[in-house]
C-alpha cells in the first residue's frame, strides 16, 4: 500500500490509513467580531451557527422553514462562548462560541434534517491544468498556488483530502483523458490504490489573466457526477470543486429519511479477526448505516446486522461500485434470506 498525504482540514499535511477521517470538532468556530456589545451578540452567534451548520446538513436542509427557524434561535444552543484578544496591533476580537451537541442534534432530527458526523471519507483529488499548450497534473502538495486554495475550501467544509502521488503506478492507472471523457472505471480503480470509494477529478483551463475554465467530475459510493464552471478566478473554481463535493456527500451521508431498515449481511472471504475488524469498520464507513453489529462467524464467512437509514436498495446502489465488497450469490443457489457479499480488500 503506497503512503498517502492527506490535506487535512487543519492544513496540515500528514500519513494516514484507515476508512474515514475525523474531522475535528463540528461544533466550535471561531470569528472575527468588530464589536462585542449585546446587540451584535445576537447575530454574531447566528453567523456562527451557519458556519456550524454548514459543516453538518445539506443545502436544502439549511434553505428549509425548518432550518430558519434553528439558525433564528442560535443563543438557544450557545453551551459557551469568550471573546479571544486581537492577534497582532490592528487584528479585530475574535469570538469563540460552543454550541450545545446533544440538543442541536436533536432539534435536527425532530425536523427530520439530516446531519453528517464527522467521520468523513477521504477525498482523492486528481487535478489537470492546461495552460496555453502545456497540459500537466498538479501535485497539490508541491504547489503552493493550487494546494494552499485547495486546502482552503477543503477546510471550510471539514473535507479530508488525499493528494496522489502521482508516481509511475498512478500515471498507469488513469490520465486526463479518462477525466475528459468520463472514464469512471478507470477513475474509481485508481481511487481505490488509497483505499477511498470517494473522488474529484478537475481539468481546469486557463483562458485569460486570472480566469479560469474548469470541469469536475465526482464519484462517490453509487454516486457520480459532473458539472462545469466559465470565467472564474482559481480559488474560485477549486472551491466550486470542493463544495460540489460536499454537497452530493451530505446527501449520501445524511440522507432526510426517517425510514430505518434492519438486515442481515453475510460476507464471504473473512479469513482472520483483522479482516472482520476492518470489514467491520468499512461497513460502519459507509453512507446511511448506522449501526454494523457482529452477529456470527462460520467457516469464512461473517454475518453483521446493519441498521440503515433508508432501504436495502439503496445500500445495494451504494456497493455496486465498492472497492472492497463484491455481491456474492447465495451458498445454495436460491433467493438470497440475506445479502451476500465477498471480502476483496
Amino acid at each position: 500500500m503506497p503512503r498517502r498525504l492527506i490535506l487535512t482540514v487543519a492544513l496540515a499535511m500528514t500519513v494516514a490509513s484507515g476508512f474515514a477521517e475525523e474531522s475535528g470538532d463540528l461544533y466550535e468556530v471561531e470569528m472575527p467580531v468588530a464589536v462585542r456589545d449585546d446587540a451584535s451578540r445576537g447575530e454574531n452567534f447566528r453567523h456562527a451557527l451557519a458556519q456550524v451548520l454548514g459543516w453538518m446538513i445539506s443545502r436544502d436542509g439549511m434553505n428549509s422553514k425548518a432550518g430558519g427557524v434553528i439558525l433564528a434561535r442560535a443563543k438557544d444552543y450557545v453551551e459557551q462562548f469568550e471573546y479571544l484578544p486581537p492577534k497582532g496591533t490592528a487584528g479585530a476580537e475574535t469570538l469563540r462560541v460552543r454550541f450545545d451537541e446533544e440538543a442541536l442534534r436533536q432539534s435536527l432530527q425532530k425536523v427530520g434534517i439530516g446531519i453528517w458526523g464527522g467521520e468523513r471519507p477521504e477525498v482523492v483529488v486528481w487535478l489537470w491544468v492546461q495552460d496555453n499548450a502545456e497540459r500537466r497534473f498538479v501535485n497539490v502538495q508541491e504547489s503552493s498556488e493550487f494546494g494552499q486554495a485547495l486546502m482552503a475550501a477543503a477546510a471550510a467544509r471539514k473535507l479530508p483530502v488525499v493528494a496522489p502521488l502521482w508516481d509511475l503506478t498512478d500515471q498507469t492507472n488513469v490520465s486526463q483523458a479518462d477525466a475528459e471523457t468520463g472514464n469512471l472505471v478507470r477513475l474509481r480503480e485508481a481511487t481505490w490504490r488509497y483505499e477511498s470509494d470517494t473522488a474529484l477529478a478537475g481539468l481546469l483551463r486557463r483562458v485569460g489573466e486570472g480566469t479560469w475554465e474548469v470541469r469536475w467530475r465526482f464519484i462517490g459510493p453509487g454516486v457520480a457526477a459532473d458539472w462545469q464552471r466559465a470565467g472564474t478566478a482559481l480559488e474560485a473554481a477549486l472551491k466550486d470543486g470542493i463544495d460540489g463535493a460536499y454537497s452530493r456527500l451530505v446527501n449520501l451521508y445524511a440522507p432526510a429519511s426517517k425510514e430505518q431498515t434492519v438486515l442481515e449481511l453475510e460476507v464471504e472471504g473473512i479469513s482472520s479477526m483483522h479482516d472482520a475488524e476492518r470489514c467491520g469498520d468499512y461497513l460502519r464507513g459507509l453512507p446511511i448505516v448506522n449501526r454494523a453489529d457482529w452477529l456470527k462467524a462460520e467457516s469464512n464467512v461473517a454475518t453483521w446486522r446493519l441498521t440503515l437509514t433508508g432501504r436495502p436498495e439503496t445500500l445495494r446502489q451504494i456497493l455496486a461500485n465498492s472497492r472492497a465488497l463484491r455481491r456474492a450469490a447465495p451458498a445454495d443457489g436460491g433467493n438470497e434470506p440475506t445479502m451476500v457479499y465477498r471480502w476483496v480488500p
